[in-house]
């Protein structure tokens, strides 16, 4: 029985001194290879219009990127014209304004979208500038939000 007990304590130790025989860069190699680029990501809750502008609570931009608000139909599906839109540089980024074009009103649902700046641009092209979520199927590629 004496010799069972003693075979377990020394296959731990030969498995930690494995583990520990490994050295720090290949532990820290896996863990970059393992990040993860966080995807294009944005809160936005029912508001009062600030004077001409909407407010995002929260976005983050993997990469310089265009926020952009977009009205609504009669029927509160996205309408595809753009209302107004602020460049947003790469990180996280908390109550952002985006002035709008056109005056909205107190009932009016409206659509936010976040889009890669690929001209690396501070205006946004809706030809050239590619939706974050349109290439990801699981995810809306607009949140939307109502004008009280």
């Amino acid at each position: 029985m004496m010799s069972i007990s003693l075979k377990f304590p020394a296959i731990a130790l030969a498995f930690a001194a494995f583990a520990m025989s490994q050295p720090a860069s290949a532990v820290q190699e896996q863990g970059d290879a393992a990040a993860v680029k966080h995807p294009a990501s944005v809160i936005v809750f029912d508001q009062k219009i600030d004077g001409s502008a909407v407010k995002l609570s929260y976005i983050f931009a993997p990469d310089k990127s265009h926020a952009v608000v977009y009205g609504s139909d009669q029927n509160g599906r996205h309408t595809g014209k753009a209302l107004g839109s602020v460049a947003v540089e790469p990180g996280d980024h908390r109550d952002i304004k985006i002035p709008l074009k056109t005056e909205a009103k107190s009932g009016d649902k409206l659509w936010i979208s976040i889009y890669r700046a690929q001209d690396g641009g501070t205006a946004f092209d809706a030809e050239k500038d590619v939706s974050y979520w349109a290439q990801d199927e699981h995810l809306p590629s607009t949140n939307g939000f109502v004008v009280r």
